[in-house]
């Protein structure tokens, strides 16, 4: 995150400028306290509270003040270039470090320099030009033993290079270099320079220490009146900060000089924002009124984007139908990527998986999350049992998305589906296909080994055992069944979860490990009745009339 800076003498001396900060002429100490602090612990009970900015007060003094010595050059130059920001900005230093000096009422009458090396040392300076002032100090120490440099010129140098190196840091990403310029230059940590401030929280949330982050915004939002720059400070704080944090902060939001709350204009935008936190924080309750809030967006301004967020955040929750309803909002508005990967997690769940392979077919390459998806979605529908009368179409771009990209739970599906159409050959050819893809996949060894064994492929049979028989007793066991139960044409009993994106699917899987062959067992999922198999079988034939299915190695389906 970069911010603009303006390098120059009237950013800096604003960087002093801390009258206005403390009313008792102190710099504000607690927020290059809580940067001190930061490398000793990072939990919010040992923080320096911000609230407590200022020190103690200075006990009043019985003597008369010294008369005073203040070096007002550069009031005169700063008028003289017509600049009255860095002016101001030079007035209000003055009057933080010397609190019973007046400024004059005409800063052009501020006699010139008698010394002219050092009003030039001074005119460098408000130029921005720090390194040729340090030249001139070091030509005039060599030819001037005896000279002496103004404290107050050299102390502002030095908080002008501090602020250069700090910047520098923070553009080149070395955060702890800005945290540790800060703690070493606390003059620069004012709401005259909150750019500093925005670095510096910056450097804290990108070292993993958010509580002190926060106390950085926290600390601009508690003293500094600047407007613009407050709600800036909030803008930048979303970007860093938890939603918990942000609670914090929007709690010290004030009515601004029109009369609102300060931080309406960007609502709507933090409360996308707290959905988005919500949507990847399943653990997170938004507050209802920026829930509420992201409703009313997404109704009245047509924007898909605010009904996706609605979506994911409830299906994070699985609060299924609503994440349905706004979802298909989403894509009535805008069909995309996201609002179908979204739709078919939904229907995958609410088991209609016919529906949520045709929705994401489109997209299935968007990205590896919505193949992901979409291969859930296939999976399942392969595994309905009775089988589900695809059209030619389907199953061919269903086979062929699992062939370019080798989806080994789709293909064995695609085996259990084939054995519940009767096509023991074709369920060889998926078995045999998921396992050069997935070599340890026991269920598709074992519907190989049955699907042989229906065949009357013996030397199958016996291969198969030879490779299994050790990793699998059901495998090992299959030659002790009668051969009614071998022959039985059964989806596999039992269910596994397939994964797809954040929503577990249900599907059907192989037999379970010790399981014999035709168990009646809990879960099982039984032969489908002759008439209900016929009439798939009939309904898959005519499809078949209109198209064609690309199997696996040429094999018919019928």
């Amino acid at each position: 995150m970069k911010f603009p800076i303006v390098a120059s003498i009237g950013v800096v001396t604003a960087a002093l400028a801390t009258a206005g900060l403390a009313g008792d002429g102190e710099l504000p100490r607690g927020l290059a306290q809580v940067i001190v602090d930061s490398d000793r612990a990072d939990d919010a009970s040992t923080a320096v509270q911000l609230s407590q900015a200022h020190g103690p007060a200075a006990p009043e003094s019985t003597q008369d003040p010294p008369p005073l010595r203040v070096d007002e050059s550069a009031l005169r130059y700063f008028a003289s270039k017509g600049d009255t920001a860095r002016l101001e900005a030079e007035i209000a230093r003055l009057r933080a470090l010397y609190p019973n000096w007046t400024p004059p009422q005409d800063p052009l009458a501020v006699p010139q320099n008698s010394d002219a090396q050092l009003e030039t040392m001074w005119r460098l300076y408000s130029e921005g030009r720090y390194a040729e002032v340090r030249r001139a100090i070091a030509e005039r120490q060599s030819t001037d033993p005896d000279w002496q440099v103004p404290t107050d010129l050299l102390e502002r140098l030095n908080v002008a290079e501090a602020r250069a190196r700090l910047v520098n840091a923070s553009d080149l990403k070395q955060y702890e270099t800005v945290i540790q310029v800060g703690a070493g230059t606390p003059s620069l940590l004012t709401c005259s320079d909150n750019d500093v401030l925005w670095r510096v929280a910056e450097a804290f949330a990108e070292t993993k220490r958010p509580n002190r982050a926060r106390d950085a915004y926290l600390y601009i939002l508690k003293n500094c009146d600047n407007e613009p720059e407050r709600l800036a400070t909030v803008q930048k704080a979303a970007s860093n900060l938890s939603y918990s944090s942000m609670q914090d902060l929007l709690s010290y939001e004030r009515t601004n000089s029109a009369g609102a709350l300060e931080f309406e204009s960007i609502r709507d935008d933090l409360a996308r924002r707290f959905v988005a936190a919500g949507d990847e924080d399943a653990t997170l309750e938004v507050d209802p009124k920026y829930l509420q809030r992201v409703e009313r967006l997404a109704e009245t301004e047509g924007s898909a984007a605010d009904a996706l967020l609605l979506g994911w955040y409830q299906l994070r929750r699985k609060n299924t139908s609503e994440a349905e309803r706004w979802f298909r909002l989403a894509r009535d508005k805008q069909d995309s990527a996201p609002a179908s990967q979204g739709l078919a997690l939904v229907l995958i769940e609410r088991k209609a998986p016919e529906e949520a392979e045709k929705v994401l077919y489109p997209w299935r390459d968007a990205s590896s999350d919505a193949r992901a998806t979409y291969f859930a979605a296939t999976a399942n529908l392969l595994a309905i049992d009775p089988p589900v009368a695809l059209s030619a179409d389907v199953l061919q771009r269903i086979a062929q998305e699992t062939m370019k990209s080798r989806d080994a739970a789709t293909a064995q599906q695609f085996g259990w589906y084939a054995r519940l159409l009767g096509q023991p050959a074709t369920a060889v050819q998926w078995f045999s296909t998921t396992l050069g893809w997935k070599p340890d996949d026991e269920p598709s060894a074992y519907g190989l080994a049955i699907s042989h064994k229906e065949l009357g492929d013996r030397a199958g049979v016996a291969e198969i055992q030879r490779l299994w028989a050790a990793k699998s007793d059901r495998i090992a066991r299959l030659g002790d069944e009668v051969d009614g139960q071998a022959k039985a044409n059964t989806a596999p009993p039992g269910s596994a979860t397939i994964a797809a994106g954040s929503a577990p699917i249900r599907t059907a899987a192989a037999p379970a490990k010790g399981a014999p062959l035709g168990s009646a067992a809990r879960g099982c999922h039984k032969r489908p009745l002759a008439s209900s198999a016929a009439a798939v079988r009939r309904s898959i034939r005519a499809a078949f009339r209109r198209g064609r299915l690309l199997p696996v190695v040429g094999a018919s389906w019928i």
